[in-house]
């Protein structure tokens, strides 16, 4: 009997021990300490390939080419030696051709500016000597030109086809202007992400077999007085743009684009011959002069093309972009190259000032390029120093492409509604409003001959602001005069004329961000101070001579304060004690557990 109640107590003890051992282990458990629910060996949520991710090409990786003024030949010569038309005026003036060779340069030029290169799909960076001079004018875009029509950052090429013909170069850019790049000032020709010039024409002015259809700007250079010949165009030479370049003066041309004066190559005796031009007709209208020896007029010039100068079947074109983003609605005849004063090649005739200004004695033959502007219409060329200055100026502020939109995540599975939750939480206060760009400030200063300091009024301050501010493609508003003050020249002779007196004044331009100012340090300090010069003359100033800076000041704006601290989280409804049946169950064995073992205790120690 004993020896039973032993064993028995045995059992007891043994299983009261086990039962012990169970309360002690639940309650020194962590809470949470086993696998979360749901955290089985599946793959993490999310963790598969990213959308988008797959193998194929990125966006934009397709094989098109850059343009690089690529585009359709404009006639039927090819490839061929160019041949300077043979031209009989035994008559009077002659039309000129529309679609093949109106003359053939006479000069090699390479296409480099501002110390970078741009290459011609074709023929490399240099422009061969008897290339094809052509009219201004375009055979059509079609289909065949997808690939050059994107490379113009066309994204519908279709938009752009005109199996016509008969626009000439300023409105056939004008037309991509204002489709693939919403008017934009200066916004086409660009310079592309590579450093490519991107145009239907190379910076000096031609493209593909290689044909001009104007500018010739790498013919000739920028310097001097009368610009020299470019090319011969039947029996006459063609010169540069500039009747003198130091004065900026431009030539007054007749209809045919052409007038008489001396030249580099006749510098004693006026002889007719034609300039390239920024306007229509770009070279030549027609060939002059009158047997008379008189100029062209507008209408003579129609009468040469009774089939294309033709007011009945002029079309009107709507809100065209001009270079700067000036938009015009107008008129136009398409294959006419006879442009009146306005830039028109239709309607009513206001003639051009070459006429009346060339019957004068002493005949004037020039115009301050001051007052040149692109006209009525769209017929005029967007400049090399336009496109690649306003390209330089911008190109820190282009903002970076923005990335695809994200794949919708997947609809998780339905469950049940919740109970509702308890009222929500007060939302935290509103972040302070941000605060505007920071501004930063460029302090500047230039010396000009040919004033002084009393002479240099507000109207010729202002002209400065204005002239700088086209140099600089900043707003006229950004920048302002903090002084102005004269030179001392060491020279009393000097001293003595007007024109010789310098001044030194001191600017500041204000940028939206610091960034921007190292594109204005490296147009002031390594300044171009012939086209500075060029700028400052077109808004009414007249300079001898320019001392850009060596250096400049750029002055930040201070740090911005950091953020105040964000303010907690609100407590989310998932973490309220009854949000949902679930999480309900698991308190309810928290309370369990930690009765037990406050019970547990209390037995083991009464024992």
């Amino acid at each position: 009997m004993g020896l039973l109640f032993a064993n028995a107590l045995a059992t007891i003890l043994m299983i009261s021990s086990v039962f012990y051992a169970s309360i002690i282990s639940i309650c020194l458990a962590q809470p949470g300490s086993g696998p979360a629910p749901g955290s089985g060996s599946g793959p993490a949520p999310g963790s598969g390939p990213a959308p988008g991710s797959g193998s194929g090409p990125a966006p934009g990786s397709g094989s098109g080419v850059p343009s690089n003024g690529g585009g359709p030949s404009g006639s039927s010569g090819g490839s061929a030696s160019c041949v300077n038309p043979t031209i009989d005026l035994t008559s009077g003036p002659v039309a000129a051709d529309l679609r093949n060779d109106n003359g053939c340069s006479t000069k090699a030029g390479v296409e480099d500016y501002y110390g970078k290169s741009y290459t011609h799909e074709n023929t490399g960076n240099v422009v061969a000597n008897n290339s094809h001079i052509y009219n201004s004018f375009e055979a059509g875009f079609s289909s065949s030109q997808d690939n050059v029509i994107s490379g113009w950052g066309c994204s519908t090429p279709s938009d752009l086809y005109d199996t016509a013909g008969g626009l000439d170069i300023g409105i056939a850019e004008s037309k991509v202007r204002k489709l693939c790049y919403a008017s934009g000032r200066y916004s086409f020709p660009n310079i592309n992400a590579t450093n490519e010039f991107v145009g239907i024409l190379g910076p000096c002015g031609g493209h593909t077999d290689y044909h001009f259809h104007g500018r010739y700007h790498c013919l000739y250079s920028q310097s001097g007085t009368h610009s020299t010949s470019v090319g011969d165009v039947g029996p006459y030479k063609m010169y540069g743009k500039w009747e003198d370049y130091t004065n900026a003066k431009l030539p007054l041309l007749d209809a045919c684009g052409a007038h008489f004066g001396t030249n580099p190559d006749s510098p004693s005796t006026a002889v007719y011959h034609y300039h390239a031009q920024d306007r229509g007709p770009y070279g030549v209208g027609c060939y002059g002069p009158n047997l008379d020896q008189s100029l062209v007029t507008v209408a003579q010039c129609r009468a040469l093309y009774p089939t294309t100068c033709d007011d009945n079947q002029a079309e009107t074109f709507t809100d065209y972009p001009q270079p700067d983003g000036t938009k015009k609605t107008f008129a136009y005849d398409r294959d006419c190259p006879c442009f009146d004063a306005n830039g028109l090649n239709t309607g009513t005739i206001v003639e051009r000032p070459a006429i009346a200004q060339y019957a004068l004695s002493p005949p004037v033959i020039s115009f301050d390029n001051s007052t040149w502007t692109c006209g009525d219409g769209v017929s005029c060329m967007q400049t090399v120093e336009e496109t690649i200055l306003f390209a330089t100026a911008t190109a820190s502020n282009s903002p970076p492409p923005s990335p695809p939109p994200p794949s919708p995540p997947p609809s998780p599975p339905p469950s049940p509604p919740p109970p509702s939750p308890p009222p929500p939480l007060p939302p935290p206060p509103s972040p302070p409003p941000s605060p505007p760009p920071a501004l930063a400030i460029v302090v500047a200063d230039v010396q000009l001959t040919g004033y002084s300091a009393v002479e240099f009024d507000s109207d010729k301050q202002t002209a400065f602001r204005t002239g700088m501010a086209g140099y600089l493609f900043v707003s006229v508003e950004s920048i302002e005069i903090t002084s102005v003050t004269d030179v001392t020249s060491s020279s009393p002779k000097r001293r003595l004329l007007s024109n010789s007196s310098s001044i030194k004044i001191e600017f500041t331009v204000v940028t939206a961000t610091f960034e921007e100012t190292n594109s204005l340090e490296d147009k002031l300090v390594t300044s171009d101070t012939t086209y500075l010069s060029q700028k400052l003359t077109d808004s009414g100033l007249v300079v001898s001579a320019i001392v850009a800076p060596t250096s400049i000041s750029k002055m930040a704006p201070p740090p911005s304060p950091p953020p105040p601290p964000s303010p907690p989280p609100p407590l989310s409804p998932s973490s309220s004690l009854f949000s949902s049946s679930s999480a309900f169950s698991v308190n309810v064995v928290k309370v369990v557990k930690s009765v037990v073992c406050v019970a547990t205790a209390i037995s083991f120690y009464l024992r």
